[in-house]
């Protein structure tokens, strides 16, 4: 047994490590000021048993291929004697099980006896030409391009260069200097221009890689053999299974031990023990009690195999046992009593009442505090910390009951935000279309989908690590957001402008048809006129009828000046003859009668008488 000292020295370095795992550390120093009155050592030991289950389903009749290998006594066999390759032990894995059920042959009826076909890949020969040299045994050289010398640059392998050129134009060549008429010096990497192929070596065809240079392929019903036996076969999985026991059964606190542990050994390994089939109990355990344990394990593995089916049995099997020492501990700290369990598995410590749990709850009623003032961070601070010291069982839904409070106070606040932001931009919106017979209905459209919009994008859970401080603010932008980005696309798109201006198309078109003409009677420009003042304050497109109509102005101004000039013109005209006719009649008068045949003549008669008639006043 091992001495108080060291106990207390397991003990105390376990609780150090404990009160360094938390978050908050008050008592940082809380394992060298406890004062131990009581430790006891509670060991447990924890039995792991694996197990591997065959389950096979089927059979399955297949036709087996003949074989002289196959045992003469497999028929008589029963199926859990012959055994699917394991890949690795204790992981789920699948395959199958093929065997014989009768050893009397039968005729292949896919190659009717023969054992396979000719090869179509070489045609029945076991050869095919070699696809790197194409059959001709040798391959041209790439070092001097099949020419067997590397070819001299001056004269490109001629041996020849041009000398001169006759009157005729006839050309006369020389033997090249630089190679002395060889064309160049002879390839050192082949012999005459080729070299040997590496693939055939030579010989120009290799073997056929689909029938391995037999010239048949194999039969793939009886691979072959040219017989088949009528045989079974098994799908077959294997599954591992785990149970845990724990002895001595004695009342650990929840939380001392982990629920699920690992597959693995959580203190000293103390037996170990693997075997094909279900172990049989032994005498060597550590305690004559552990047995019990085992027993219980082995029942539950033979339970989890009849659950499996008939055709399921255990093939394997692994036993190991650790031994777990836990201590029951009684302590003072600060002048008050406390007492407490304590596992080396993850450093854990289980108490109803330590100095933790006590500030804890100073702490919890802090948070408390804080709430009733609506001081949520400050709240949520004091719950966290109390939460980092002692996980009491109210922290939980205490964090969840502020949290549904952020998010109910930030909800408040974007929702108000939203409806103010929507409002406002609203009326910017109204009051910038004023004019427009069309405002209604996008008005109200605007206001319902950022309504919409503020409704279905506020959700503040995300907000609810900030501060509240900060928290108001972004839920005050979230909330605005929808409004302004709507707003955005309203100005943008404009739809009370597309409604005006639609309507002012629409008033044009039944009017002057598709198209306004360059003469428009001063009715219909007097209408289009009319049309454009009221349609241009709403922000319309108006320039091509202005254009149409500026034309027609300058129409109706050129016609009107033409008209004014004709007037003057006649006037002008009239005046001038008026003038020529004056001076007519003045000169008339001034000039006396000429001397005729002595009659009389009145002053009537005279007056139209004579050359150019003269008409008078």
């Amino acid at each position: 047994m091992e001495s108080k000292e060291g106990l207390e020295a397991k003990a105390r370095a376990i609780l150090s490590r404990w009160v360094k795992a938390k978050p908050e550390q008050p008592f940082p120093d809380f394992a060298e000021k406890i004062g131990l009155q009581q430790i006891l050592e509670r060991p447990v030991f924890v039995a792991h048993l694996e197990t591997l289950y065959d389950v096979r389903v089927g059979p399955e009749d297949v036709l087996v291929p003949w074989s002289e290998a196959i045992d003469q006594d497999a028929v008589s066999k029963d199926i859990w004697g012959f055994q699917a390759p394991l890949k690795q032990d204790f992981i789920y894995q699948e395959g199958e099980l093929v065997f014989p059920r009768s050893l009397e042959p039968l005729a292949c009826g896919v190659c009717e006896g023969s054992g396979g076909a000719p090869c179509k890949g070489c045609f029945g020969t076991g050869s095919m030409t070699c696809g790197e040299c194409t059959a001709k045994g040798h391959k041209s050289c790439a070092q001097c391009g099949g020419l067997g010398r590397i070819a001299c640059r001056q004269c490109g392998g001629r041996g020849m260069v041009p000398n001169s050129i006759s009157s005729s134009g006839q050309s006369y060549e020389s033997r090249c200097q630089a190679c002395a008429g060889s064309g160049g010096p002879p390839c050192g990497q082949c012999s005459g221009g080729v070299i040997d192929c590496q693939v055939c070596g030579n010989k120009r065809f290799v073997p056929c890689p689909h029938c391995g240079n037999t010239g048949r392929v194999a039969c793939v019903q009886c691979r072959g053999q040219r017989q088949l036996l009528r045989g079974h076969r098994y799908h077959v999985t294997y599954q591992p299974g785990y149970e845990r026991g724990i002895y001595p059964p004695i009342d650990i606190p929840p939380g001392l031990l982990p629920e699920d542990p690992p597959r693995a050994v959580l203190g000293q390994l103390v037996y170990q023990d693997e075997g094909s089939r279900v172990l049989k109990t032994k005498d060597d355990f550590p305690c004559p009690e552990i047995r019990t344990a085992v027993d219980e394990l082995l029942k539950r593995a033979v339970t989890s195999q009849e659950k499996l089916g008939a055709q399921a049995r255990i093939v394997k099997q692994k036993l190991f046992i650790d031994r777990i020492p836990l201590y029951s501990v009684i302590y003072d700290f600060s002048g008050k009593k406390f007492s407490a369990w304590i596992s080396p598995v993850g450093d854990r410590v289980v108490s109803d009442r330590d100095p933790f749990t006590e500030l804890a709850g100073a702490w919890a009623g802090e948070a408390h505090k804080a709430l009733a003032q609506e001081d949520y961070d400050k709240a949520e601070a004091s719950a966290k910390k109390a939460q980092g010291i002692s996980q009491p069982s109210w922290a939980e839904d205490f964090m969840q009951h502020i949290a549904a409070l952020k998010r109910k106070d930030m909800r408040a606040m974007a929702v108000s935000t939203g409806l103010a932001a929507s409002l406002f931009l609203g009326g910017v919106l109204g009051l910038f279309h004023r004019d427009s017979p069309h405002l209604f209905w996008p008005w109200m459209a605007f206001m319902i989908l950022s309504a919409a919009a503020a409704a279905w994008l506020i959700k503040p859970s995300w907000m609810e690590s900030f501060s509240r401080s900060f928290g108001r603010k972004a839920a005050m932008a979230l909330g605005a957001a929808p409004a302004l980005a709507l707003a955005a696309g309203f100005f943008a798109l404009n739809p009370i402008r597309s409604l005006d201006q639609r309507e002012f198309e629409a008033r044009l078109k039944d009017r002057f048809g598709p198209r306004l003409s360059d003469a428009l009677a001063p009715e219909d420009m007097g209408y289009l006129r009319a049309v454009i003042e009221t349609y241009q304050p709403r922000g319309v497109e108006v320039s091509k009828a202005r254009m149409v109509l500026e034309s027609n102005d300058r129409r109706v101004e050129l016609e009107r000046l033409e008209a004014q000039t004709r007037e003057e013109m006649r006037r002008k005209k009239e005046q001038e003859e008026r003038k020529r006719l004056l001076l007519a009649e003045s000169t008339f008068k001034r000039t006396p009668p000429k001397k005729g045949n002595g009659k009389k003549v009145s002053p009537k008669k005279r007056r139209f008488s004579g050359s150019g008639g003269a008409f008078g006043p």
